[in-house]
């Protein structure tokens, strides 16, 4: 769902541009709901690479957040035997793709002292932009803060809570695998023939054409039995869990997906919300 927009422009032909529609910030640009920033020159090459460090240590310090709070609520609610502990399993999982340390694993294993730190799951129903529909799973300590931080976000890119959302969602296995060494290269119409076999009932394909990594939907009853045909077959297995999968995808148009990928990406800075699903094409 996400792109990557890119704009050459200059402080003056800004001006001529859009006259009248800026606000400035620091030589931050806004449009709408587009935004523009406009290097001085003298930026030292090591500055571009220090900020993206920066913002890449944040995401990344982010995404061990969720993944430990998901870790203990997993340990709270089954124990410490991921052998014996599905979401335990799964969450580990995570981790272990996000490379996180492994005494940050063990540490989130061992968990806090006052298990009411693990937080409680809470699922939010949104109408977004275009009428899409979506679903926010969240880990929260206060449901009440979280659903107010939400909706200050949806309030700015119309969209608003709803009770609907769940009918054009269906709750399903997803296993993410990549082909090992073993299998080679897999094709689509191959790895559809192993979808069938371990069990599966679709099979997806959403990587960029180097870095080939299919995605395997199935019953959630039988999310165990094919994650591990799919390992045993060859598969590095990746992300893998329960999800929200759409029933059907709706299109909108190129201005309410530009307010969509806004929306998500600012959702998914919240340390409170573990993932975020659409209905979009």
């Amino acid at each position: 769902m996400r792109a990557a927009i890119s704009f050459a422009i200059t402080r003056n032909s800004i001006g001529s541009v859009l006259r009248g529609s800026i606000h400035e910030d620091n030589n931050f640009y806004r449009f709408g709901v587009c935004a523009f920033q406009i290097r001085e020159k003298g930026h030292s090459k090591w500055q571009n690479i220090k900020s993206t460090k920066e913002a890449n240590d944040k995401k990344r310090s982010l995404l061990f957040i969720k993944i430990i709070r998901q870790i203990r609520l997993a340990v709270q609610k089954g124990g410490k035997d991921p052998n014996l502990n599905t979401p335990l399993a799964n969450a580990i999982e995570k981790a272990k793709v996000a490379l996180m340390p492994k005494g940050t694993i063990e540490n989130a294993i061992r968990g806090p002292k006052d298990p009411t730190e693990n937080g409680e799951e809470a699922i939010l129903e949104v109408v977004g932009p275009g009428r899409c529909f979506m679903i926010i799973e969240c880990l929260t300590n206060s449901l009440k803060k979280t659903k107010h931080d939400i909706n200050y976000l949806l309030k700015r890119h119309a969209s608003e809570y709803t009770d609907r959302a769940h009918k054009y969602f269906t709750l399903k296995g997803v296993i993410r695998g990549r082909p090992g060494q073993s299998l080679g290269v897999v094709k689509a119409e191959t790895a559809l023939e192993h979808a069938i076999e371990v069990g599966a009932e679709d099979v997806k394909n959403e990587s960029e054409a180097d870095d080939i990594e299919y995605k395997f939907i199935c019953d959630m009853k039988e999310f165990g039995n094919v994650r591990e045909s799919l390992k045993s077959m060859g598969y590095e297995i990746g992300d893998s869990g329960l999800e929200f999968v759409p029933n059907d995808v709706v299109q909108i148009n190129d201005g309410e997906m530009i307010v969509l990928q806004s929306l998500y990406d600012k959702l998914d800075d919240l340390p409170d919300v573990q993932r975020v699903y659409v209905n979009v094409e």
